[in-house]
């Protein structure tokens, strides 16, 4: 189920009609369901004991933030005029979002 996320999301990207954008969610929803106690249990596997409650603040503002801001992050440029960035990769938005907040400045 996990390694469909991203087939998923290429799917319902592209989706043709309502049901199978609504297919590729559920999919992406069951994927998704699982992504929380997997990393939860990962994290008490391997983590130090003594570092335990970081690590599940860590993994709780993740499973948190990320949809929250997610969304943001997508609409901002979309503002600007640019229209398909939601399927870029997340490293290109992180650089575009970053530079147009004026903390990152190129070299000239």
């Amino acid at each position: 189920m996990l390694a469909s996320l991203p087939y998923m999301s290429i799917i319902g990207g592209v989706a043709p009609n309502f049901a199978i954008l609504v297919v590729a969610r559920v999919v992406q929803a069951l994927g998704t369901g699982m992504i929380v106690p997997v990393g939860m249990n990962l994290t008490l596997a391997v983590a130090p004991k003594n570092k335990i409650g970081v690590y599940m603040g860590i993994i709780g503002a993740m499973t948190t933030l990320g949809p929250a801001f997610g969304p943001i992050v997508v609409i901002a440029p979309m503002a600007h005029g640019i229209r398909c960035f939601s399927h870029s990769p997340p490293c290109l938005r992180s650089a575009w979002c970053a530079r147009s907040c004026g903390s990152v400045t190129s070299r000239s």
